[in-house]
């Protein structure tokens, strides 16, 4: 009997530290960027010759970033392009070659030290306009991050850097996800992938063996097309 108790004594424990642990992925505890969405949230699915990804999109903290996403997706703009830059271990980006079709205005940055360039971020690319002082974000252009670990030093660099950059959960969110933490504040990123994250580590092998297969380079990777849908577990 007293074993019993014992035994139920300690599963009342965990039951409260697991409650008390927060929000988590899996029994990590990580930052809100990279938690599922909520049911009836907007998501972002796109489909690839190597899989379907899932993504969330960030309409509060990055709007025009994410109006001009959807403006495309609605137009069926992304529909047979192709993700035609690939960089192992950093990013994979969609529509970099070709900009005949779409003609935009540039959109300015939108960033926020609430988002982070973990695994699976999704972010506009940029151009440099002539005519306007630095850099300006491209709608028609997007990338997600690669995956990518993180040196422990270069994380223990950050982390003493104590300018507030980098709170100590993202710390944690990089070291398990990985990601480029140099981009962070340079670009706008409007999304980030819950689902089909092994598909970017297909894509990732994939471009380590591209010696193998020298096509990918000038045909690069088929994105059959991205629909924007309502979170229904």
């Amino acid at each position: 009997m007293n074993r019993f108790r014992a035994y139920l004594g300690l599963c009342i424990l965990l039951t409260i530290a697991y409650i008390a642990s927060g929000c988590s992925i899996g029994d990590k505890n990580l930052a809100d960027q990279v938690k599922p969405p909520e049911i009836g949230e907007e998501i972002l699915v796109i489909e690839t010759e190597y899989g379907v990804i899932k993504a969330r999109m960030f309409n509060e903290l990055a709007p025009q970033a994410c109006q001009g996403v959807k403006r495309l997706v609605q137009a069926g703009f992304y529909k047979n392009k192709s993700i035609d830059r690939l960089e192992k271990d950093f990013l994979f980006q969609v529509n970099q070659k070709d900009q005949s079709e779409y003609q935009e205005t540039p959109l300015v940055l939108e960033s926020t030290k609430e988002l982070k360039h973990y695994k699976g971020a999704l972010g506009l690319a940029r151009t440099r306009d002539s005519n306007v002082e630095g850099f300006d974000n491209l709608v028609h252009s997007f990338y997600i991050i690669a995956p990518s670990q993180i040196e422990d030093e270069y994380l223990s660099a950050l982390k003493n850097l104590n300018d507030d950059t980098l709170t100590d959960l993202q710390l944690a969110t990089y070291k398990e996800m990985g990601g480029v933490p140099r981009l962070d504040g340079e670009y706008t990123i409007f999304g980030q992938v819950f689902e089909g994250l092994e598909v970017l580590d297909r894509i990732n092998d994939m471009v380590a063996n591209a010696s193998i297969d020298h096509s990918i380079w000038d045909e690069g990777i088929l994105l059959k097309s991205i629909e924007i849908v309502q979170y229904d577990k």
